[in-house]
Parts: structure tokens; C-alpha cells; sequence
């Protein structure tokens, strides 16, 4: 059992090294010319935090003043 855990865990760490962290600099390079908070290329944490924190709509207001549309 633990050595089908071992390979599970192993298969998903080469999944993220090998597909997702070169897709995620692909996309980020692709829009670093827009301009808008640093984080945000990266990850949707901020969106998220933000709409389960009720002040998505606020914060989006924020973000185009100090960014532009």
C-alpha cells in the first residue's frame, strides 16, 4: 500500500514539474505586458479571497482605477 502511495505521490510532483509550472510561465509571459497586481499572474488566490470575502466588486473597482480597464 505505501509503495502505491510513494508512486502516486512521485507521479504528481513530475506532472507539476513537467505540465503545469511551464504552462503557468508560458501563460504569465504571455500577459506580463498588461499591467495590474503583481500576484496576479501567477495565481487566482487573490479573485478568490476576495469574492469569499464579499469585496470583489470593490477591489475589481480598485484594480481598474489604479491599472486602468
Amino acid at each position: 500500500m505505501a509503495l502505491i502511495t510513494n508512486t502516486l505521490v512521485a507521479a504528481i510532483v513530475v506532472l507539476l514539474l513537467v505540465y503545469v509550472v511551464p504552462a503557468r510561465i508560458k501563460a504569465y509571459n504571455r500577459l506580463a505586458h498588461i499591467k495590474g497586481p503583481p500576484t496576479t499572474g501567477w495565481s487566482k488566490a487573490w479573485l478568490v479571497r476576495n469574492q469569499f470575502g464579499g469585496k470583489l466588486c470593490t477591489t475589481l473597482i480598485d484594480v481598474a482605477r489604479k491599472y486602468g480597464k
